[in-house]
């Protein structure tokens, strides 16, 4: 039994993007006391890249070879069957690596005399940033066991319909846990399904 689950499509190499934090503090000159502060604000119109998730599916293959125990009366056309076996998934997902670094930073400070005659110092700070971004696309074999419970009906001959509980185990972890990888990369995974097919 095989099957290929597919998700969706992001960007995939690297980027790179530098923008720019200033801060204006207000102090008591004399004993360099915060009166005021502007807080961190961006220089000019250039932003950090947006939030991305660090892991994001891209799509998995699923191959499995299963012994298949059937209970059915010849007379009815509804069975019951129990399989067991072993699995393999081959799992592609895309991994994000987010690095930040200062390329500079700068301080000016002057002196003045407030309206109130009260001596002030302000200090202005400037930092400029260097974001990387780089997204690969990463693959991850696991194997497992696996376990299925169905009921099958038969309409004719050749024509039939199955559905199916299956659960499994995997050996060693999954590639990620957050955000949750699908179904069948799990560690405990379990789907239920329908087919419908004709048997020669």
């Amino acid at each position: 039994m095989t099957g290929f689950f597919i998700y969706r499509e992001v960007f995939h190499g690297d980027w790179h993007k530098n923008y720019i934090e200033e801060k204006l503090d207000t102090l008591v000159q004399s004993t360099h006391a915060l009166v005021g502060s502007s807080g961190w604000q961006y220089f000019d119109e250039e932003r950090p890249l947006s939030e991305v998730p660090t892991f994001v599916p891209h799509s998995t293959i699923h191959a499995a070879d299963l012994y298949k125990i059937s209970f059915r009366n010849e007379e009815r056309p509804w069975s019951i069957f129990i399989q067991s076996g072993f699995f393999l998934n081959l799992h592609l997902y895309y991994e994000n690596r987010e690095f930040l670094s200062v390329e500079s930073r700068g301080v000016e400070s002057w002196n003045f005399i407030n309206a109130q005659g009260q001596e002030r110092t302000v200090k202005y700070y400037l930092v400029l940033y260097e974001e990387q971004r780089s997204i690969r696309l990463k693959n991850n074999w696991r194997a497992g066991v696996a376990y299925q419970i169905g009921v099958a009906r038969s309409f004719g001959r050749h024509f039939f319909a199955e559905g199916r509980l299956d659960a499994g185990i995997h050996f060693g972890p999954p590639p990620y846990e957050s955000p949750e990888p699908p179904a069948m990369v799990r560690r405990l995974p379990l789907k239920s399904s329908l087919i419908v097919g004709w048997a020669f």
